[in-house]
């Protein structure tokens, strides 16, 4: 998912506004929309990825921006193993704008989700609604 948003940035200037645009332009396959344990994972058949997809995309504006306090796209609900442990932790795959990916519990996850908001504002994107 990450590589298809720096590669559709590269060609259109801009960041991809959905996932069905990703998809639509060929820089992201519907399948890298879904996480593996997602119950609603279709067996079988493309789904209307605008519909659902177990991912949230936060769109930046403009060219690229590799800032690693950026949240570009994360897991709608934590799904994701934090750990191999008798009981298990989940936590929430998490997209940064310098292309890392990590599983955040939900402390880490709404920490991630502040300093994404005062880093928008910072640079003048804009500023998405608190959620999750």
């Amino acid at each position: 998912m990450g590589q298809g948003l720096l590669h559709y940035n590269r060609e259109f200037g801009d960041y991809a506004p959905s996932p069905a645009e990703l998809v639509g332009t060929g820089h992201a396959t519907w399948q890298q929309f879904y996480a593996f344990l997602d119950p609603d994972l279709p067996s079988n058949e493309p789904p209307e990825v605008a519909r659902h997809s177990s991912f949230v995309l936060q769109p930046g504006a403009g060219k690229w921006n590799p800032d690693p306090l950026l949240v570009l796209a994360y897991e709608r609900s934590p799904r994701s193993p934090l750990e191999l442990r008798i009981v298990r932790r989940c936590g929430r795959c998490v997209l940064f704008g310098d292309g890392t990916v990590r599983v955040l519990d939900d402390a880490a996850f709404r920490e991630a989700k502040r300093a994404d908001a005062a880093q928008r504002t910072q640079i003048g994107w804009f500023t998405l609604p608190a959620d999750d």
